[in-house]
């Protein structure tokens, strides 16, 4: 029998931004919303902290790709665990994505493989979170706009879904 947790969870799940935490370089020149996908990794962040600073009956974590640790030290100070999922924030079919070595794939099944191990591995970071044990009525998974996939998770798992959009 799984045992009951006393603490409500609250997830910030900040994955699905085609490139928002990206920096492009394009033609010679800076993305020109470089400005505005720089404040909004800092909004995302400085929310899921000043949640757990205020709601100090949750449990909060925050997941995003591994390519934004940056965020990972001023989240550990709010005591807010980052969850790094590998899967890279954007595929661009005209960059190089074979790290291992391997024969190169084609764009469509490099993406194929990518979107297959990135549902995997969400998977199993909500079981790690959520576990065997009951949802409480307070849980809820917090995701920014394009994260969509973050909303499917909840109702796979029974967890109430915000969207918040900084």
């Amino acid at each position: 029998m799984a045992s009951m947790r006393m603490q409500p969870k609250a997830v910030f799940w900040l994955l699905g931004r085609k490139g928002t935490f990206q920096f492009r370089y394009r033609s010679g020149t800076y993305d020109e919303n470089l400005l505005e996908r720089v404040i909004n990794k800092l909004v995302e962040e400085a929310i899921a902290a000043a949640f757990a600073c205020d709601q100090v009956q949750y449990h909060v974590d925050f997941i995003s790709q591994s390519a934004h640790q940056d965020v990972r030290e001023h989240l550990s100070r709010k005591k807010v665990p980052y969850i790094p999922v590998s899967s890279p924030p954007v595929l661009s079919p005209v960059e190089d994505n074979n790290t291992s070595g391997s024969v190169p794939f084609t764009f469509c099944e490099e993406k194929r493989r990518i979107t297959r191990e990135h549902r995997q591995e969400c998977v199993v970071i909500f079981e790690d979170i959520f576990g065997d044990v009951p949802v409480m009525e307070a849980d809820l998974v917090i995701i920014n706009f394009f994260a969509l996939e973050g909303w499917s998770l909840a109702e796979l798992f029974n967890v109430r879904c915000v969207i918040a959009a900084p």
